[in-house]
């Protein structure tokens, strides 16, 4: 296990969270993803909350913020292009503690970071682990109407989504990564939930 970097980036709104879906040039992308980088850099190692844990995991402890608490754990399954929150806690969603992001985890060399783009699809999971309901994709439609996301990234944000839905339904949730998230918490000094 390592510490890293992991910055976020929604699609089309690197220009500003509030402002819309747009399709924005590379400068802008570019601009928000290097102010993201630079500020993650600026924390002092010690305070560093990044984690690879595998090729097949990356973990994060939260800052706090929209869904998040205190006992809120994020995980990255770059494989499977799916960022899970493990103890959400939204105030209009309290009986479902996961929250499961729909987007792609890569390594930016020139970042020197993992950079996670946000496609739009989410999903929410009971504790139960098998009730479940998929957000979105009215998001998800609309940057498709806007030609914002091509074929391709529609069809890999679609077939992530369901492969999300067989898994759960199939009673595979939390997924194989997670098995040993305690002993991966323990050892980060994390109380998982």
């Amino acid at each position: 296990m390592k510490k890293t970097f992991i910055i976020w980036r929604r699609f089309g709104r690197e220009h500003g969270e509030d402002q819309g879906f747009r399709i924005n040039p590379p400068d802008v992308i570019q601009g928000h993803l290097r102010r993201n980088v630079d500020r993650a850099r600026r924390t002092a190692e010690e305070d560093w909350r990044w984690y690879q844990v595998s090729d097949d995991l990356l973990v994060e402890r939260p800052l706090g913020g929209a869904g998040q608490s205190s006992g809120t754990r994020i995980y990255y399954l770059p494989k499977r292009n799916w960022v899970i929150l493990e103890g959400a806690s939204f105030s209009s969603l309290p009986d479902w503690p996961w929250y499961i992001h729909i987007g792609r985890t890569e390594w930016n060399e020139e970042l020197d970071a993992w950079v996670f783009t946000d496609l739009f699809a989410d999903a929410i999971v009971q504790a139960d682990g098998v009730t479940h309901s998929v957000l979105d994709l009215d998001d998800l439609a609309s940057v498709t109407e806007l030609d914002l996301i091509d074929a391709p990234t529609l069809t890999e944000t679609l077939t992530n989504t369901q492969h999300l839905v067989d898994d759960i339904r199939r009673g595979r949730f939390p997924p194989d990564e997670l098995t040993d998230r305690a002993d991966i918490l323990d050892e980060l000094n994390w109380t998982p939930k």
